[in-house]
């Protein structure tokens, strides 16, 4: 399991080299892309785009928008600045990289480690912080036709939806009584198909491989078109805290989460998470992230065993706690579920300046730490900050 667990990482770390290189050679080209959005911080009269980011999910969900502002905002005020413009340009992990490699972005706000850490060593980074935590969620139809339970693992969890998925291709189940066992899947090389992968690979399956499994659906979307198309099609998926928050009730209303993640940044050994529980009464607070089935996030932080000058020493800037769960069923190995944020700063960024003081500003406790801490979707705040604010 551990080879296979290396060979995908490996795997991971091709892809992103050979982007690395196809951008190599186009580094003095104009940039071809168009940016999703640009940020004005207000100033209506801002024209210059001094900033370029790149991002999928936390684009979408708004909050690199609230970072743009933010960060324009306090510029003009602290630093006398004239107000200018920041461009976001949609792109899941590998995508952001290759734009980043490609010198079209400054900044890439990515969510694997394998790939973050191979382009700042072949030179395309030259700066990496961590600067939020999101968490992955496994969700699926109310219906539950795995029979995903409460004191299931992750893995046992991924283990079921293989085995009934197999069932229901064989023997299709009778649709007035439940819907075949399916799972959607982005397939995109997005941290979140990468991460449900590994998933996969590590209870020793590949459905995307040839004998193709036929409950295994390939959908290369977006995050949250991805999650509406699961919440439609009555399909498990993996997605994140920040798309399920900024998805509309008819969409999360036709799911379920079975499974978090919980506990602080990733070690070696993902399976390792330590949660203490907490009365089942605890209501949801801004800063937490639970691991149990279908429940709402639990209480504040608690002692984090694993707060080791080796783990300060890779998140720097981060406050290291784990989280309680909601209640006594916790999902062993909901670490797994975790999904830092990382920005990484380019090596030939337009505005030198500006890019490193937006790295700074990011990790600032009155900077983009603030704006994590107060980052709101439906009275929910959606990401945890590193720093304690």
């Amino acid at each position: 399991m551990a080879l296979l667990n290396t060979l995908t990482s490996k795997s991971l770390v091709f892809l992103v080299v050979v982007s690395q290189l196809i951008a190599s050679t186009r580094s003095a080209e104009p940039s071809p892309l168009k940016p999703q959005a640009t940020y004005n911080g207000g100033y209506e009269s801002a024209t210059k785009a001094r900033l370029r980011v790149a991002n999928g999910g936390a684009g979408q969900s708004g909050l690199i928008g609230a970072f743009a502002d933010a960060f324009i905002k306090s510029r003009v005020d602290k630093s006398g600045d004239e107000p200018f413009t920041v461009e976001w340009y949609l792109g899941d992990t590998t995508q952001s990289l290759g734009y980043l490699s490609a010198g079209y972005v400054d900044v890439a706000f990515t969510y694997n480690e394998a790939a973050e850490l191979a382009t700042v060593k072949h030179g395309k980074a030259s700066k990496r912080e961590l600067v939020f935590m999101d968490h992955f969620y496994l969700v699926g139809p109310p219906s539950n036709p795995a029979g995903l339970a409460a004191n299931d693992s992750v893995s046992d969890m991924f283990n079921k939806i293989v085995q009934t998925g197999n069932v229901d291709a064989v023997t299709p189940p009778d649709p007035n009584v439940r819907p075949p066992t399916r799972f959607l899947s982005r397939f995109d090389k997005s941290a979140t198909n990468i991460k449900e992968s590994e998933m996969f690979i590590k209870i020793g399956q590949v459905p995307w491989a040839l004998a193709y499994s036929n409950w295994y659906h390939q959908y290369p979307r977006f995050p949250l078109q991805a999650l509406s198309a699961a919440s439609t099609l009555d399909e498990y998926t993996l997605t994140d805290r920040g798309t399920w928050l900024s998805s509309p009730q008819s969409v999360t209303s036709a799911l379920t989460i079975f499974a978090r993640g919980a506990g602080s940044p990733p070690s070696s050994s993902p399976d390792d998470a330590t949660s203490s529980p907490v009365p089942s009464n605890s209501t949801a607070s801004a800063s937490s992230s639970a691991s149990s089935i279908a429940t709402s996030p639990g209480a504040g932080p608690t002692t984090d065993p694993k707060d080791t000058p080796e783990r300060r020493a890779t998140y720097p800037h981060a406050t290291l706690h784990s989280r309680a769960a909601q209640d006594a069923s916790t999902n062993a190995g909901s670490e797994a579920l975790l999904n830092p944020c990382n920005a990484l700063l380019g090596t030939s960024p337009q505005d030198r300046a500006l890019a490193v003081a937006f790295m700074d500003w990011l990790v600032a406790k009155d900077g983009g730490q603030a704006v994590v801490a107060t980052f709101e979707k439906n009275g929910e705040v959606l990401y945890e900050p590193v720093v304690r604010v």
